[in-house]
């Protein structure tokens, strides 16, 4: 979905949050919270895909889509191959959806649609813009571009689809009446769609006994504060009390009870047990997340109002030298009499990444599968209920440094 025109305190975007932690609202409403590029680009991405989908549709002719497909280009700081080629991906399924699901059922299209959610939030002049809304004869689709390749976000029980789907039943009223409301989120990044269906009387009975209630609280600035999940984009949780309080007594409960014995015996110096190590796999990732939300905090903190920590200050971090004239290096030492080996780096070919960039994701792998292989990754240790195969230990007879390799973050293949 579409940011909303202007800053609201109940945005759908963040519903997860002020439904499920009503005082958010008010405590988030005067922190700056700019744009991070992840979500620039993925604003670039829903106006590429508008305008390819505006062609795709036959709302634009072939010349006005060239012309605004060379000046979003132009002005666009992520486009390249495989930008586009997930675009392209999307907009694919998007019109898959639209003349094969819906086939011969006359659905009309509409993209980039302003929808109205004041009445559900209770805020004036609330709403935001829909990717994509299907109207067919007895249901409304809205189909949600996500362009992330973090983690995988769900259409089902969505609590800023189901806004906007009453947004939508409010702007398309004179076109029903409609039984149901389909919600569809694509995230071509991660190849991964999710749809869910709800009726319009449990979607309106949702809104008007779940949503409004906690919109009320949270307009007013009123309710509990309520850490959890949804606390992970939320601008003050690094200076949280309730949130510090949860994680430190999350921390206390499982490693109390990692250490405590069953059977009442004393401890003895020996290995933490496997229940032991358990809890401190569960507990950690929350932990470490949360302490570098608090030190970021801290450190602005520190720096803008002076705040005062006991037992620590502000000091100058580690830094790396630079360069800021390569070329006039190069011509000093050349001048000096050195060999171009001896400052100039030879020419290497780009990483796998880079290449499938400049050259498209398809092409190259067409061209240069023959060349690549894909080792088996290191054993790491994930939750049973992770996706993947579980592993035979004796496949795997690692010793000395290579498990310190083991245990490094997962990420890009280079």
């Amino acid at each position: 979905m579409g940011s909303p025109t202007k800053h609201a305190l109940l945005s759908p975007s963040g519903a997860k949050r002020w439904l499920n932690c009503t005082p958010s609202a008010k405590l988030c409403e005067h922190v700056p919270n700019p744009p991070s590029p992840y979500a620039q680009e993925g604003t670039e991405a829903h106006s590429l895909a508008e305008i390819k989908l505006r062609y795709m549709t036959g709302k634009i002719n072939e010349f006005e889509y060239a012309a605004r497909f060379e000046n979003f280009i132009a002005g666009s700081q992520f486009y390249n191959v495989e930008f586009n080629e997930y675009v392209n991906n999307y907009c694919v399924e998007v019109m898959n959806i639209l003349n094969e699901d819906y086939k011969d059922l006359g659905c009309k299209i509409g993209l980039e649609i302003r929808l109205d959610v004041s009445d559900i939030t209770g805020e004036k002049d609330a709403g935001g813009t829909s990717d994509v809304v299907i109207v067919g004869p007895d249901f409304l689709h809205i189909i949600d571009l996500k362009f992330g390749k973090g983690v995988a976000v769900s259409a089902i029980e969505n609590e800023q689809l189901r806004i906007y789907a009453g947004g939508a039943l409010k702007k398309f009223i004179r076109q029903g009446p409609f039984k149901e409301v389909r919600m569809t989120i694509i995230q071509p990044r991660l190849n991964d769609i999710t749809t869910d269906f709800i009726s319009v009387q449990d979607l309106n009975k949702w809104l008007l006994e779940y949503v409004a209630p906690r919109a009320a609280l949270a307009l007013a600035g009123q309710g509990e504060l309520n850490a959890g999940d949804h606390c992970k984009f939320c601008p003050v949780k690094g200076q949280c009390e309730k949130l510090g309080r949860t994680r430190m007594d999350e921390a206390d409960e499982q490693f109390r009870g990692a250490i405590e014995p069953l059977d009442g015996s004393p401890l003895e110096p020996k290995d933490m047990s496997p229940e032991m190590l358990a809890r401190i796999m569960f507990i950690g990732p929350k932990f470490v997340d949360w302490f570098k939300d608090v030190a970021k905090y801290v450190t602005r903190a520190m720096v803008q109002d002076g705040l005062k920590v006991p037992g620590y200050k502000l000091v100058e971090g580690r830094s790396i030298r630079i360069m800021t004239s390569p070329d006039k290096i190069a011509e000093v030492l050349e001048a000096n009499g050195f060999a171009e080996d001896k400052y100039l780096e030879p020419r290497k070919l780009q990483g796998i990444t880079a290449l499938e960039k400049n050259c498209g994701k398809k092409l190259f792998t067409t061209l240069c599968a023959d060349y690549i292989i894909k080792p088996a990754g290191r054993p790491t240790v994930a939750p049973v209920t992770d996706k993947r195969l579980e592993l035979d230990p004796d496949m795997y007879k690692l010793t000395g440094n290579e498990f310190e390799d083991s245990l490094e973050d997962e990420g890009s293949e280079e």
